[in-house]
């Protein structure tokens, strides 16, 4: 990576655990808090924070930061805050043609960038990322990484579906590039929130009982001391 001008250790952050549980969506956020309790909420940044104790051990929950551009600003402020292991909480729409339902929790295998972040920090930005996946669970073969919620076309789930892309979001490929660029270890997990099915209808599950029961699973899930 070349010299930069601007880094995150040149403000005043606060000083983060090593260990963080990162929610998109500030309502799993608040959620995840009514849940298991915390410390009281405060800002970093854009993002929101709190404190807790699982496990023995005081962890730090980011909340707040859909897109690309912004989660890679806010993981690099809470690497440089001291960040080690990221686990990251969202949800995602599936593409693919098996049998996967609204509210499966799902890791992928690889994911591909259509931001352009990785491209701003050096990658090649046709490349597959490898995730890691410390979970009992039988991964999805691909997420892609968009910008735009609203710019899935009939002709792009084709051309997904015909590269092994099963997944799609807003945010987990360039994190894990920008990660493992740092020396942070990062782990994706997804709850089934929307699907394309065979026929390319799109169906919004984010209102059902089975995703709210799929979010509070995959709450359970990373949770435990099996991750961390």
């Amino acid at each position: 990576m070349t010299e930069l001008i601007i880094k995150p250790t040149m403000f005043n952050l606060p000083q983060l655990t090593d260990e963080i549980i990162l929610f998109f969506n500030l309502q799993d956020f608040y959620l995840f808090r009514s849940i298991y309790g915390g410390s009281k909420v405060k800002s970093f940044g854009p993002a929101k924070r709190f404190s807790i104790e699982l496990n023995h051990t005081v962890k730090t929950v980011l909340g707040g930061m859909i897109g690309a551009p912004l989660s890679m600003i806010i993981l690099e402020n809470a690497i440089a805050s001291g960040a080690k292991k990221v686990c990251a909480f969202g949800s995602t729409g599936y593409l693919g043609l098996e049998q996967r339902e609204i509210g499966d929790i799902v890791v992928p295998a690889f994911g591909k960038d259509e931001t352009g972040m990785t491209n701003d920090y050096g990658a090649d930005h046709q490349a597959e990322f490898l995730f890691k996946n410390p979970f009992d669970i039988l991964p999805c073969q691909g997420i892609v990484s968009v910008n735009s919620f609203y710019r899935l076309s009939k002709d792009k789930v084709k051309t997904y579906r015909q590269k092994k892309i099963e997944l799609i979001d807003m945010e987990a490929t360039p994190m894990s590039y920008v990660a493992a660029e740092f020396g942070c270890d990062y782990f994706p997990v997804f709850v089934i929130s929307d699907q394309i099915d065979k026929n390319y209808q799109w169906y919004n599950g984010t209102k059902s009982e089975k995703y709210k029961t799929g979010v509070e699973n995959g709450m359970r899930m990373i949770t435990n001391d099996n991750f961390f």
